[in-house]
């Protein structure tokens, strides 16, 4: 095992997976890789540290709910089930189809807004942004935003559409919004982009 601290990663020997492989009766690869039966009778902290691995790796956080998503459709239902048997009290979506993620057809469902501070408390994320995104979302008082509040801002320095909505305590998408008709009216611009984000500048 070899264990680099610098970029945070962990490399096991192929030798562990065989062994799990074995014990479990599971296969690991990326299409045909299943929730072990086992998992279902664990504890439910148990349960929980395991989705949240789960999470870590393929959910994401949004304003209003969080996502799960796999190429794996069998996988991702096994955590769907897993969910809804061991925290009936977060409600879940049904597991929805995408057929337009590229050449492999990618799956989801969602965890509903309501159940948002729900999962934070039972569940959570080990992922540092992820949890974070997820505190404020719960913690989040406003959605409203003024075009005056957003300019002042600017002002200050440049930042992304989600930095602004972190400062200002509102949804990310309701920064977008109102950052797209500042730029119709010519007051702000898009000066670059930042691992897949837009800064934004005032004119």
């Amino acid at each position: 095992m070899t264990k680099n601290y610098i970029h945070g990663s962990l490399i096991i020997p192929n030798v562990i997976g065989y062994i799990l492989q074995h014990i479990y009766q599971i296969k690991f690869d990326t299409f045909s890789s299943r929730v072990p039966k086992g998992i279902f009778n664990l504890p439910r902290e148990l349960i929980a540290a395991f989705i949240r691995a789960f999470g870590d790796d393929e959910g994401h956080v949004y304003d209003t709910s969080i996502d799960f998503y796999s190429n794996n459709r069998n996988l991702l239902n096994d955590i769907l089930v897993l969910i809804n048997h061991a925290f009936p009290e977060i409600k879940t979506s049904y597991l929805k189809i995408n057929t337009k993620s590229g050449k492999n057809i990618k799956y989801s469902f969602t965890i509903y807004n309501g159940s948002q501070e729900t999962y934070l408390n039972l569940i959570g994320f080990d992922h540092v942004k992820k949890n974070e995104d997820l505190i404020f979302s719960v913690s989040r008082k406003t959605n409203k935003i003024s075009k005056s509040d957003l300019l002042d801002v600017l002002r200050n320095s440049n930042f992304t559409a989600k930095q602004i909505s972190r400062l200002l305590g509102v949804r990310h998408i309701t920064v977008l919004h109102c950052l797209n008709k500042l730029r119709k009216l010519d007051k702000v611009k898009i000066i670059k982009k930042e691992r897949w984000a837009n800064v934004w500048s005032i004119n």
